[in-house]
């Protein structure tokens, strides 16, 4: 059997293991509780959703062949947008979700859609502010807050 596409392959790979990592997790989490569903509900059918399209993804690259090659100027995009999302949910703990969602919507304006410094300053702090006020004030959720209290 050939692979037709090494790329969708290797995604496929990829989403089982972390499906499989996900499922692994939420065995060790109640199912139900109580007054309801568990905490373990959510991850369980997350992890067997991720290991099932991950499965159909490794079958459908197996039968049919690939229509279009992926070239690594069509993933550098999205990957360094992911990369970015990464950092800025390790920097939650540290600065706080105002400050970290800040600096990904800069990061985001600013390099990835190549808009002017002033457009994404504006982005950064409109969007940052819209969302304190949304959850903290509006709704009273509090977010993660930073060594400045926001």
């Amino acid at each position: 059997m050939r692979i037709h596409s090494k790329n969708d392959f290797v995604a496929g790979l990829c989403i089982g293991g972390f499906g499989i990592f996900v499922l692994l997790e939420a065995s060790a989490l109640p199912y139900l509780s109580e007054y309801g569903p568990g905490p373990g509900l959510l991850p369980l059918w997350l992890g067997t959703g991720l290991v099932a399209f991950a499965v159909l993804l490794i079958v459908s690259t197996l039968m049919y062949p690939d229509s279009e090659q992926v070239s690594w100027r069509k993933i550098t995009g999205p990957a360094a947008a992911w990369i970015g999302f990464v950092i800025t949910t390790g920097l939650l703990g540290r600065l706080g979700f105002t400050v970290s969602f800040a600096l990904f919507s800069f990061f985001l304006v600013l390099l990835m859609e190549r808009r002017s410094l002033l457009a994404a300053v504006n982005a950064a702090v409109s969007l940052a502010v819209a969302f304190y006020l949304i959850f903290v004030f509006s709704l009273g959720v509090p977010l993660p807050s930073g060594p400045w209290g926001f």
